[in-house]
């Protein structure tokens, strides 16, 4: 709301506002009070939806009465439990115990007996009633009220008597009503209306300096309904703007009615918060259990108090205000709402409703129902590709609460781990752990796919212990712990950080490599030592020699197209990894296809295309958020991004880029390796040989203690000694020069043995 001219100050709005939209019904009252002080008897009915202002009109009709030479006597009825015919309150005798001194004190025991003192009451002065909540009266107080009124023209008597639509309707009020006319006395029926926007607007004016505007009182009576008592308590509620004042007040009045709705309106509301759009009617008198006639009546009623819309025929009932829903859900005990969203769910499923409607029902479901689990699964996967990555979690949480089996609950798990990688990546870690080394109900291939998911995810000491206990495992049969062996490998060598106690504890894989998977992972051994490019690149096209849809594991193939990029297969790689960015998004993978994408963003940038390297980086950040990324993808991301941007010229941006601080994990990886690389460029490039020598070196240390030494994983030594050279050590950065060349040469790469001969220039020919 732009402007709240009442209840953005709301010191400045009086307690006692006044009645507005209410002329013409205080002008009856008092008609009829002046009537009564000159003689003359009358009824009037006042009726209206809970919250309409009823008592209020009766403590102004009272108040007139005050100035008039009458007696006036007050009751009310108070609520009672809904549906409970023999509740009720007496309010003849409230009535009675104010009469004066002379008048039923005898405790008379019939009606007419009681009938007759309020008579001569009225004859020694005359006498208004007035009854509150007439609705709320027990059986007896009726009669007596009805008998009353029959007797309205023996004495000066006033009968005001208002009832809340909520438990008798106009209608019904009609023929009661019509014992005044029958005998001669005035009839008066007033049925108090919603507010205007005009006296909303008078009201929102009260109080302040100027006039409110009519968009702003349109406003309120939106939120509100126009029911007086809620647009009162937005006024006071000191909220910081009126609509949210007003939402909280249309809570508390609706959380009011239904304490006191009357069982059938009461089923029908709560069914059709649940049902809302998603069921027709016959469905919602099914759910609610009320014939259709009952329900039309319910409905009625529903839309009378303004607690529902009338969505036409095929929907009477219908709730456009989350707030409504909410508080008509809120009274019911766990039990009867348990078996309300059971009903649901179960004549949904066999209606064919929306599925993504039904899986919000069985999210309050109780568990047991046939097909639900399937249901969950689907709307859950839907989800995920839609990146609601929460609402996908909550819902296979919910299936794994059905009763299926320990191989079925597996497979649920592995889902979830994946959906949990985007929102708590630690717990899909844990949930990858429990699958890995479960039993027998684990099938391999389910096995296999838990392993490749924990092994590409942010935490390979976690994904290396497990697997180094998973390949152990003497249930398992010998394949299958081969295939895990060479994954614990490829976990053991992306590990950020290594031990004595920890060095070297993976199963030995097979030799020569059997698998696809081994292969991948002896191709990439081969390629972080620098030796036999041949074999490496045959090693890696074997690892990608896999059908289309198979259950073969992504990450090995990952680093397979690592090594092609590095043995100089650009296109090959390109393609391979095209190729696993939608597999690994298919099984639910976004870590692996984080992973996929930097290489392919590599693989652009190697090949000096700027703008489709930086398309991929920004892909990955969009794929999966940076915590969820492997340590060696997410350093090795910041170096590829430094890297961009000094090749398009932007230094600052570059400066930026490295004065972020590295994601946990990191700094001990490949990726910080590579990291500390990047910063040395940017030192180098700002002038400052010293500091990029330091960042050189200790980016050396790193890749040698992992025995990493191919100079195309990272041209430390080159550019350690373009430093060397700089600071005015030329034969510190001469070995550097050659030794890189020599290791370049050893490895055999066309491209970067010319690459390394450029560079090594700058240092052996410096003139």
């Amino acid at each position: 709301m732009s402007r709240a001219p009442a209840g953005a100050v709301p010191g400045l709005v009086p307690r006692e506002l006044p009645l507005v939209d209410r002329e013409a019904e205080l002008e009856v009252l008092t008609s009829a009070v002046t009537g009564l002080a000159a003689g003359r008897s009358a009824y009037v009915q006042v009726s209206g939806p809970p919250g309409v202002g009823r008592t209020a009109l009766l403590r102004q009709a009272m108040a007139v009465a005050a100035g008039e030479d009458v007696r006036v006597l007050h009751a009310a009825g108070v609520p009672h439990a809904p549906g409970d015919p023999g509740a009720g309150n007496d309010v003849v005798g409230a009535f009675a115990s104010g009469l004066p001194a002379g008048f039923g004190g005898g405790s008379p025991t019939s009606v007419a007996a009681l009938c007759e003192d309020f008579v001569a009451a009225a004859r020694q002065c005359p006498l208004m009633l007035v009854l509150d909540d007439a609705q709320w009266m027990d059986d007896r107080s009726w009669l007596w009220l009805r008998a009353m009124l029959r007797r309205l023209n023996w004495g000066p008597l006033l009968v005001v008597v208002a009832v809340n639509e909520l438990g008798m309707p106009a209608e019904s009020l009609a023929e009661f009503g019509a014992e005044a006319t029958v005998h001669e006395a005035p009839r008066h029926v007033l049925r108090l209306g919603l507010l205007s926007t005009e006296g909303i607007r008078r009201l929102l004016a009260l109080g302040q300096e100027h006039p409110a505007d009519r968009d702003t009182a349109a406003e309120v009576r939106l939120v509100t309904r126009g029911v007086p008592s809620v647009v009162r308590a937005a006024l006071h509620a000191g909220a910081p703007d009126l609509t949210t004042g007003a939402a909280e007040a249309r809570g508390d009045w609706v959380g009011r009615v239904m304490r006191v709705l009357a069982p059938e309106p009461t089923a029908l509301a709560r069914t059709a918060a649940v049902c809302g759009d998603d069921f027709d009617w016959q469905l919602v008198c099914a759910v609610s259990g009320l014939p259709p006639a009952v329900a039309a009546r319910a409905a009625g009623l529903l839309r009378r108090l303004g607690l529902a819309d009338d969505g036409g025929p095929a929907n009477p009932v219908r709730f456009t205000e989350p707030v409504v829903v909410e508080r008509v859900l809120a009274g019911m005990p766990t039990e009867e709402r348990a078996e309300l969203f059971r009903r649901v769910l179960a004549l949904g499923l066999r209606a064919g409703a929306e599925p993504a409607f039904l899986a919000r029902v069985a999210l309050s479901a109780p568990a047991g129902s046939a097909g639900v689990e399937r249901l969950l699964y689907g709307e859950a996967r839907r989800l995920h590709a839609q990146r609601a990555h929460e609402d996908a979690a909550r819902l296979l949480e919910r299936a794994l609460r059905e009763p299926s089996s320990e191989a079925a609950k597996a497979r649920l798990m592995v889902e979830l781990a994946g959906v949990e990688s985007v929102t708590a990546p630690e717990a899909s870690d844990r949930r990858l752990v429990r699958v890995l080394l479960g039993g027998s109900h684990v099938s391999p291939e389910l096995r296999l796919r838990a392993a490749d998911m924990l092994v590409s995810q942010g935490r390979p000491s976690v994904a290396r212990r497990t697997l180094t206990a998973a390949a152990r495992m003497k249930s398992l049969p010998e394949d299958e712990r081969g295939m895990l062996a060479a994954m614990c490998r490829l976990a053991e060598e992306t590990i950020p950080e290594l031990d004595e106690y920890t060095f070297g504890t993976a199963p030995v894989p097979g030799e020569p490599p059997d698998t696809p998977a081994s292969a991948g992972v002896a191709a990439w051994l081969l390629a972080v030592r620098g030796q036999d490019r041949d074999r490496a690149l045959t090693l890696a096209r074997t690892s990608l020699d896999v059908p289309r849809r198979s259950d073969h594991p992504v990450s090995p193939r990952l680093l397979a197209c690592a090594v092609l990029m590095l043995g100089g297969a650009a296109e090959e790689a390109e393609r391979s990894l095209d190729a696993l960015v939608v597999e690994a998004r298919r099984r639910g993978m976004r870590a692996a296809a984080v992973w996929a994408m930097l290489t392919r963003g590599s693989v652009a940038l190697v090949r000096e295309r700027w703008d489709e390297a930086a398309q991929y980086f920004d892909w990955m950040a969009q794929e999966l958020p940076e915590p969820g990324w492997h340590p060696m993808v997410a350093g090795h991301a910041r170096a590829l991004t430094v890297t961009l941007h000094l090749q398009r010229g932007r230094p600052d941006e570059a400066r930026r880029c490295v004065d972020e601080p590295l994601p946990p994990g990191v700094e001990h990886s490949m990726g910080g390796a590579q990291a500390l690389f990047a910063s040395g460029l940017v030192r180098l490039a700002d002038g400052a040989p010293a500091d990029a020598l330091e960042l050189f070196l200790e980016s050396g240390r790193r890749m040698l203690a992992r025995q990493w030494v191919n100079p195309v994983l990272l041209s430390w030594r080159v550019l350690a000694g373009i430093a060397q050279q700089a600071c005015g050590r030329p034969e510190e950065a001469k070995r550097l020069v050659l030794e890189e060349r020599s290791l370049a040469e050893r490895w055999g790469e066309p491209g970067y043995v010319e690459r390394v001969k450029g560079l090594g220039e700058i240092v052996l020919s410096p003139s």
